[in-house]
């Protein structure tokens, strides 16, 4: 088990401009620039030259986490992201090649019966993908500090005729030298309402849910502490966006624990014993 990660904060705001493609005129690739995950981006058809769009960005940010967030791409897409440095004149600083959109393997142990034609790929079925916001997460090996980023995805099998997204995540990430304590949580909250009525009969009204995770760092040492922490939550607060991933190689439930969200609260930084830090984090997954 790898450890957590926040990627923070997303640099895909206001400013931020979306370009080439071809979308719908009412749902536009700027979409994917506003904060409902709802209001989405959606592609006129599936050619490669349909389903691609370039983000620039307002100035060189520090860039090493990528995603589409909220998306319909098929089990067999693929995405490549370009990532590139300079402000008038832009040249390519890091190339992921195409990636596939789903890490392979991503469907728990025991749940594939013998004979499907989804045994050896391993690929999650496309109800099960519709449980949840389905993100693609791609995380640099380096920092880069970049203005534009090229987004180019393959998904001419989808079967809907299009591709949607979305939210488009832009953004640094850090991952603590020593992992969530144990005693960490993530789960899912209903909002769907029930009312019972006199005769014992129950009646709902079904809202989509959401997750959240709460979690402790306990060992952080002055640079993490002071240099990282004070960071997100200054920069981010309880209204900005953060990534969060619970485990940064487990390809089989990251469908499941990894999602946009927000801090619900900002726990201050403790020092337990000497030159060590410590603090608590519950982030809620923005809808």
């Amino acid at each position: 088990m790898a450890n957590c990660y926040i990627a923070y904060p997303n640099r895909v705001d206001s400013t931020a401009t979306f370009s080439g493609g071809s979308w719908v005129s009412t749902l536009p690739a700027s979409n994917m620039g506003t904060r409902p995950l709802k209001q989405v981006a959606r592609s006129t058809d599936t050619d490669v030259n349909s389903t691609r769009f370039t983000v620039r960005l307002s100035d060189q940010r520090p860039i090493k986490t990528l995603s589409i967030i909220n998306m319909n791409l098929s089990m067999s897409a693929t995405v490549q992201f370009k990532v590139y440095t300079g402000i008038t004149d832009p040249v390519l600083a890091y190339d992921s090649g195409a990636v596939p959109a789903y890490p392979g393997g991503t469907a728990a142990f025991g749940t594939i019966q013998w004979g499907s034609d989804r045994w050896w790929g391993g690929l999650p079925s496309a109800e099960d993908a519709k449980l949840f916001n389905n993100n693609t997460i791609h995380i640099l090996p380096d920092v880069v500090t970049g203005t534009k980023v090229d987004v180019l995805i393959t998904d001419t099998a989808n079967i809907q005729g299009f591709v949607q997204i979305g939210r488009m995540f832009v953004g640094d990430g850090w991952s603590p030298d020593f992992n969530m304590s144990y005693g960490a949580s993530i789960g899912y909250e209903s909002r769907t309402a029930v009312e019972e009525v006199r005769s014992g009969a129950e009646y709902f009204d079904i809202q989509a849910g959401h997750r959240t995770v709460q979690f402790k760092l306990d060992h952080l040492d002055r640079s993490e502490a002071f240099g990282r922490l004070f960071d997100i939550q200054k920069s981010v607060d309880v209204h900005g966006e953060v990534l969060f991933l619970w485990d940064m190689d487990d390809p089989t439930y990251v469908s499941r624990t990894s999602f946009l969200g927000r801090l619900r609260k900002l726990d201050p930084i403790e020092q337990p014993y000497y030159d060590r830090f410590s603090t608590s984090f519950e982030i809620k997954e923005l809808l």
